[in-house]
């Protein structure tokens, strides 16, 4: 720890012994013996100090536009606090105070959007309103808030959660018990709310399933990871079928198919046609008057067809 040097951007930085002697030069000045007393300043760009890290500090920060180069005689941002006593922030348009931190404090914002927020031994109270946002919290027991649409509900937290929103011409709603012992995600048309709803649901990790609402469903007993990954579908294609004690397949209402521990047995159902299979040890299809037998996967096999009817001469 004797000795260390660094440059970077045309600011060097000298600290012997490191870290509590702290010398910078260049681009940017400064001072720092850690943890009493630092300053580091870049002449228009910002000014920090900290006393007693990481208790007390007192930052200036000029404003940038959009290209990122300082505003000249913008108003600068301001940042100070004492901990866990007093600590501030404000800048145009923006004034955030904690008192007690973080247990009591405030939020005024003007822009770019009006918001309020009043803390009360945060995160158990809070009440905040403004433009495309809502927040009521009682917490534990009770959260309710709305954030550019999306409208989020907690009954005894962290017990029960629900999430709303509306993606195109979609009404989603998600349920979660705990987090992932209980989830499901239901979808809804608004342009069609006769329609049927599509829904996903998971009871970890003992199934989950999926039905589209227009006549498409699955399931898989048991599940243990496709509640985990709820929007990968790869992991979920790759994995979940090395835990597929069964499985139910429904590409139609008249379209059916069980697979029972991993595929080894096998039933489906279509219109006009029926199969069963025991791995490669035995198949039976039947179609109309038609049925084929095979053992072995076909080393011997057997196949009825239907007789031809004969016409009286």
């Amino acid at each position: 720890p004797f000795y260390l040097r660094s440059e970077k951007k045309g600011t060097v930085a000298t600290s012997t012994p490191w870290p509590f002697l702290k010398i910078t030069r260049g681009r940017q000045e400064g001072f720092a013996l850690w943890p009493l007393y630092g300053r580091l300043e870049q002449p228009g760009v910002f000014e920090r100090r900290f006393y007693l890290w990481p208790l007390a500090w007192n930052n200036t920060i000029q404003p940038r536009d959009a290209d990122g180069a300082p505003v000249a005689n913008g108003t600068p941002r301001r940042e100070v606090g004492v901990l866990p006593f007093y600590t501030r922030e404000t800048a145009p348009g923006f004034d955030n105070a904690n008192f007690l931190w973080p247990f009591f404090g405030y939020t005024d914002r003007t822009q770019p959007n009006v918001y309020h927020e009043t803390r009360y031994f945060w995160p158990f109270l809070v009440r905040g309103e403004g433009e495309n946002r809502d927040v009521r919290r009682f917490g534990p027991f009770y959260t309710h808030s709305v954030v550019k649409g999306v409208e989020k509900t907690w009954y005894l937290w962290p017990i029960y959660r629900e999430r709303r929103e509306q993606i195109g011409a979609i009404d989603q709603t998600q349920r979660q018990v705990l987090y992932f012992l209980y989830r499901s995600t239901e979808q809804r048309s608004l342009t069609s709310p006769s329609a049927a709803p599509a829904e996903k649901q998971h009871l970890w990790p003992l199934f989950s399933s999926w039905d589209n609402g227009a006549g498409r469903q699955q399931l898989q007993f048991p599940s243990p990871l496709a509640v985990f990954f709820p929007d990968n579908e790869r992991v979920r294609a790759s994995w979940s079928p090395l835990f597929a004690l069964y499985r139910f397949d429904q590409r139609a209402p008249d379209d059916k198919r069980h697979e029972l521990l991993w595929g080894l047995f096998s039933h489906r159902v279509r219109p006009g046609e029926r199969e069963y299979h025991v791995g490669p040890l035995f198949s039976m299809k039947e179609r109309a008057d038609e049925k084929r037998f095979t053992i072995g996967n076909g080393l011997i096999a057997w196949h009825a067809l239907p007789q031809a009817s004969t016409a009286a001469a």
